[in-house]
């Protein structure tokens, strides 16, 4: 709006330039005429006198038209530039406006599955505040808890495998956490090649860690017992099958399925693996049979 009602003003004084032009050259021809005819007593003097009025009249004001238009254009141009300036004020706050606006949304930093949302309506977050998490659907890694007898030996760019569904799957230890807590430090171990595709986040994975070369070794098979004897002893049972009797053993290595033994037991000798909680302290166990 500012700038047509400045476009009219210089329209306007173009057309009083142009009216001023016109009443100018036909003042200058009737003076001129009139010069003429006062020479030769044709007009009387007075008239001579108003014509030439007249011409200097207009002659003056051209010129102030012409001044007027000068200034007027410079003014214009210093009111077109702090025009733009206002503009160019405007847009940055516009463009500050929007980016706020934009910050009211929150926004994924990754592609991924929503697995869960702490959030309600009419709630009031602080910034950096939890809102919920986000699972990389082709990214997954296995955290995976090792016993402390290990730790010496489990090094960055060991082997696991784990079998599901029939089909066996190949992991990479990438990260040890050696904080120790109840006698377990936790890995990361990333998939090497294909994944399950139907793996879930949370979901349980019995992992063979590859620690070295395989070795043959005598085995006793998991169970309830290690809970009450923290593996120092355990019942075994008499060649005759009639009683069970109480023996220091001394165990090593361990896997989901079994323990190693390192003394204390030989092959092919039974052992009561259940749990002992109903057994008490005896030393020698009666069996029914």
């Amino acid at each position: 709006e500012p700038r047509l009602a400045m476009q009219r003003n210089s329209l306007e004084l173009e057309g009083d330039l142009a009216d001023l032009q016109y009443q100018l050259s036909k003042a200058k021809r009737a003076f001129e005429q009139n010069k003429k005819l006062v020479a030769e007593k044709m007009i009387s003097n007075d008239a001579f006198e108003n014509s030439k009025d007249e011409y200097e009249y207009l002659q003056k004001r051209l010129d102030l038209t012409y001044r007027t238009q000068e200034q007027d254009s410079v003014f214009r141009k210093m009111q077109i530039e702090m025009l733009e300036a206002s503009v160019d004020r405007i847009q940055t706050n516009l463009k500050i406006v929007r980016e706020n606006v934009e910050n009211l949304f929150v926004k994924a930093p990754v592609s991924g599955q929503l697995t869960s949302l702490n959030a309600d309506i009419g709630e009031s977050k602080s910034q950096g505040e939890r809102l919920g998490q986000i699972d990389i659907l082709d990214g997954f890694k296995v955290r995976a808890e090792v016993d402390e007898h290990y730790i010496s030996r489990v090094d960055v760019g060991l082997t696991g495998r784990f079998e599901l569904a029939g089909q066996n799957y190949i992991l990479k230890l990438t990260k040890i956490y050696p904080e120790v807590s109840q006698g377990r430090f936790e890995v990361d171990l990333e998939f090497v090649g294909d994944q399950p595709k139907d793996i879930r986040r949370g979901q349980s994975l019995h992992v063979r860690l590859e620690l070295g070369s395989p070795t043959e070794s005598l085995q006793l098979a998991r169970g309830g017992f290690f809970r009450s004897t923290s593996g120092n002893w355990v019942y075994v049972v008499d060649p005759s099958g009639d009683f069970a009797y109480k023996r220091d053993i001394r165990l090593g290595r361990q896997n989901p399925q079994a323990f190693e033994v390192l003394e204390g037991l030989d092959a092919n000798e039974q052992v009561i693996t259940s749990s002992y909680d109903n057994f008490g302290d005896v030393d020698k166990l009666i069996l029914d049979k």
